[in-house]
């Protein structure tokens, strides 16, 4: 966007279109590249499933999001995340 205002005071026309994976540019419902991020995501975490189900084993996963922390709350939602806080109670 910089190169952009940059040509933009020269007098070229120029049209911004916002690219981040945090998804966290004012203004804009979903940046370029939010949705790529959450489908490798969402992928990663189905096999990282398959892996802690067949060992018996729990697993922490980290993602990317600076300050924002949107992949990491819409990956979680949509991944299935959950947490037994008391294993072997009654559900």
């Amino acid at each position: 966007m910089r190169g952009a205002l940059a040509l933009h005071k020269l007098g070229f026309p120029v049209v911004g279109i916002p690219g981040s994976i945090d998804n966290d540019i004012w203004g804009t419902n979903m940046s370029i590249g939010v949705d790529t991020a959450l489908n490798t995501i969402l992928y990663a975490l189905d096999n990282l499933r398959d892996t802690a189900s067949s060992h018996g084993r729990a697993f922490l996963i980290e993602v990317m999001g600076r300050n924002c922390g949107y992949l990491a709350l819409i990956g979680g939602i949509l991944g299935g995340a959950e947490l037994d806080a008391y294993p072997g109670a009654p559900h």
